[in-house]
């Protein structure tokens, strides 16, 4: 797993450590939250972000980040191409 991914996957833990559930709403809205949009104005994570609050990749592109049936986090990136493919760099097992 790629070092930045594994970064945000400790962050959302921390998170739900925190206040008890992981961070809600869309990509940019999570991302927020990491960044300190939180009720108690904590930052769990830094990282570039664009304005929107979008947790950006080396390429500058936002990490999409969603979460499975069992509420696990998946954390993913399109990698240099931008494409999904299979050689996209994702936190999923």
């Amino acid at each position: 797993m790629d070092a930045e991914i594994a970064a945000i996957d400790v962050a959302l833990v921390q998170f739900k450590n925190e206040f008890g559930h992981y961070p809600g709403g869309n990509t940019a809205e999570i991302g927020l939250a990491l960044n300190g949009a939180n009720p108690k104005k904590k930052v769990f994570i830094e990282l570039r972000s664009s304005e929107e609050g979008l947790l950006l990749d080396p390429w500058g592109r936002p990490y999409r980040i969603k979460f499975t049936k069992e509420n696990n986090p998946i954390i993913a990136s399109f990698g240099s191409d931008g494409r999904p493919s299979p050689d996209d760099i994702t936190s999923q097992k």
